[in-house]
């Protein structure tokens, strides 16, 4: 689970224990430098939650921005490491809307 804006919030997601991620989408040739099986992998789980549900949670709807937003909160109290942060954070917002807008399967 993750408090969206502080630990005490009341705003919570909770993933699902049996949920698939992909730990943001990284592509296999940039794990040397962005290695997602990391301190990302938490934030990138409520990331990949987000998307897969198009932002439609059961308590709370979100845009694809405000998705991305929390994946790059999440880093930030994950202490993960400032450019790393913005670069991954900059990639789901070039890339993202492909995942976003795919169709389920």
């Amino acid at each position: 689970e993750y408090h969206v804006g502080s630990k005490d919030s009341d705003e919570v997601i909770i993933v699902p224990k049996k949920f698939r991620t992909d730990f943001a989408s990284i592509p296999r040739i940039l794990w040397n430098i962005l290695p997602p099986h990391t301190e990302v992998a938490p934030a990138s789980v409520i990331h990949d939650f987000i998307y897969s549900l198009r932002g439609k949670l059961p308590d709370k709807t979100y845009t694809r921005e405000e998705g991305d937003k929390i994946f790059l909160e999440g880093m930030g109290v994950l202490s993960v490491i400032l450019w790393k942060r913005y670069t991954m954070f900059y990639a789901v917002r070039a890339a993202g809307w492909k995942y976003w807008n795919k169709k389920e399967e």
